[in-house]
């Protein structure tokens, strides 16, 4: 359950939230089982119900929180907990993921565009049509788990590598991480649609 001090402080906005995380290094902030994403745009014509850019989440326990619908670009969840959370239609570019727990997450239909997941731990992650094409340390991530990535993921990807080029060392990124997430059988189609 959410510290409710924590919650507070958090609804306070993104400014404030990370002006008191740089107050109070020492404090791991918990928001659990908190729904991150209950407020509400009231301009029913933005991508996104709700702007976290740069919000500072690192060391905070984010186990159960929904995170769907919001802009979290440029987010550091450095050593997070987000296991069992979901990230739906969320904007993740440029997020650092490092050391980040993802398990029993999903990150469905969301874009993760240049962001870094170094030795971030996934497992039962759900995957669908998530644009890792230009993410980082994806071959360094650890797998507890296999986890569900689907065709419209590995086309999401294999179209972004293709338009800013085939750089070798990204392939052999992204067919690691197919391989150690126990999805084999995609990584023919891959290397067929890539012709590298």
């Amino acid at each position: 359950m959410a510290n409710l001090e924590h919650l507070r402080i958090f609804r306070e906005g993104v400014t404030y939230w990370n002006h008191w995380r740089k107050l109070n290094p020492s404090v791991r902030p918990d928001l659990s089982n908190a729904n991150l994403s209950q407020s509400r745009s009231v301009d029913l014509d933005d991508a996104y119900d709700l702007y976290m850019n740069g919000v500072d989440f690192r060391h905070v326990n984010l186990r159960n929180s929904n995170l769907s619908e919001i802009c979290l670009a440029e987010a550091d969840f450095t050593l997070a907990n987000l296991s069992g959370s979901r990230l739906q239609n969320s904007n993740l570019n440029r997020v650092m993921f490092h050391r980040t727990i993802i398990e029993f997450t999903s990150l469905d239909y969301s874009t993760a565009i240049h962001s870094d997941f170094t030795e971030a731990q996934f497992g039962n992650v759900q995957m669908a049509s998530l644009d890792l094409s230009a993410a980082k340390g994806l071959g360094t991530v650890r797998h507890s788990a296999p986890s569900r990535i689907d065709l419209g993921t590995l086309e999401v990807i294999i179209r972004g590598l293709l338009v800013r080029g085939v750089p070798i060392e990204q392939k052999i990124s992204i067919e690691h991480f197919l391989r150690c997430s126990g999805n084999e059988e995609l990584i023919e189609f891959f290397d067929e649609r890539l012709c590298v």
